[in-house]
């Protein structure tokens, strides 16, 4: 028996076709982990290839083979798949590759979101012959996306409605952080000093030389205290804005801690209470003055309670009048004890309605005194002010 024939090795083809098939293995695999899946389109047949994980991501059955360029398209949203196309058709005129996020429907009715990439392939004259790329499931990377820019967008929104509130209240706020020195001020309390928001914030040295030279002391006190035994405070004091002007301001102070317990952190509000302060201010030296008054005057003056008649004060004119030994003498006592004679009730009822009507109420009046009788001319008004006319 004779045998003719050809041996050949085929170690190194067979060896190279396990080493492809564990990449194509390996490839899948990763596909499906990442939700990704190759194509190609053929620019002269419009055929279109899918990978087997690109079946999946579309819930599409291998067996109905791959959907033409037409349905394709029709698997994204009406506004993505012209999209989709338009960049398709740059592609294939220019050679220009593309990424776009396109929204498709699943047969369930729910939508995902694909990132879809696009390159072409060009043939030895310089024509784009082919694209390819890949289609991956973002959804979950969007939805994430999305939920970051709405917190973004929430969080532009609180601090528009923070920074509108205090510049309306006048309330700034402020953060100083005691191991780097670095101090955080809102918009407004750069206004509050006189400074532009755009500026740095000032050190805290160059703080503290706005502060009026008597309140200064005070201010460093309560800070190096509440640093050191940590407790929050409130203060008003006084600064001097760059263009001289004096303003009031209440410090509110918090302090925050490093799990040992250490301050690490002041924080708090500053409130400019300017206007409150000067009408303070304006009432006080208002009563100052009209105590003055009430007190120097050269006639007996007496405030009297409109429902009881009581004297509720009277100046040091009425005592030397009266002849008493104190004001308290002639406080606490109805001042028709002093008329020599009394009032009848129907002409206390028409001193009343007079008084109301009118806002005020005059007549003459002999009083008596320990000294001697006097008559005078006297007025009372609806604030219970009876003085001598």
């Amino acid at each position: 028996m004779v045998w003719d024939g050809l041996v050949v090795d085929v170690t190194d083809l067979k060896r190279a076709e396990e080493t492809l098939r564990k990449r194509e293995a390996l490839l899948e695999e990763s596909q499906r982990v990442a939700r990704l899946g190759n194509w190609e389109l053929d620019i002269a047949s419009e055929r279109v290839t899918w990978s087997k994980q690109l079946f999946a991501l579309f819930n599409r059955d291998p067996a109905l083979l791959e959907p033409s360029y037409q349905e394709t398209v029709q698997k994204y949203w009406a506004e993505d798949a012209g999209k989709l196309v338009r960049a398709i058709e740059r592609a294939i005129s220019t050679g220009e590759s593309y990424k776009l996020i396109l929204r498709a429907s699943q047969t369930d009715g729910s939508t995902i979101y694909i990132e879809a990439i696009g390159h072409a392939q060009f043939n030895a004259d310089g024509e784009v012959i082919r694209l390819y790329g890949t289609a991956q499931d973002v959804t979950e990377r969007e939805a994430a996306l999305n939920k970051r820019k709405q917190a973004e967008e929430e969080l532009r929104r609180s601090e528009t409605l923070l920074a509108t509130a205090q510049k309306v209240a006048h309330t700034g706020s402020w953060e100083w952080y005691l191991e780097s020195q670095k101090q955080i001020w809102s918009a407004e309390t750069f206004r509050i000093f006189g400074l532009n928001p755009t500026e740095l914030v000032p050190t805290q040295a160059a703080f503290l030389q706005t502060v009026h030279p008597e309140d200064r002391p005070l201010l460093q006190r309560q800070l190096l205290h509440a640093i050191a035994k940590g407790n929050p405070f409130n203060l008003e004091y006084r600064i001097v804005r760059p263009d001289g002007s004096l303003r009031y301001l209440e410090l509110r102070v918090e302090v925050a801690y490093d799990t040992p317990g250490k301050t690490i952190r002041l924080y708090g509000a500053i409130l400019d209470i300017t206007e409150r302060k000067e009408s303070e201010l304006e009432i006080t030296k208002s009563r100052d003055l009209l105590e003055a008054v009430f007190n120097e005057s050269a006639d007996a003056l007496f405030l009297v309670d409109i429902e009881t008649l009581l004297t509720i004060d009277c100046n040091n004119r009425a005592v030397e009048l009266f002849a008493a030994s104190s004001k308290a003498e002639l406080i606490g006592i109805q001042g028709l004890t002093l008329q020599k004679e009394q009032f009848t009730s129907e002409e206390l009822t028409t001193i009343g309605e007079e008084i109301s009507q009118q806002g005020l109420w005059s007549c003459e009046i002999e009083y008596l005194s320990r000294a001697i009788p006097f008559g005078e001319t006297w007025q009372s008004n609806k604030s219970g002010l009876l003085t001598k006319w």
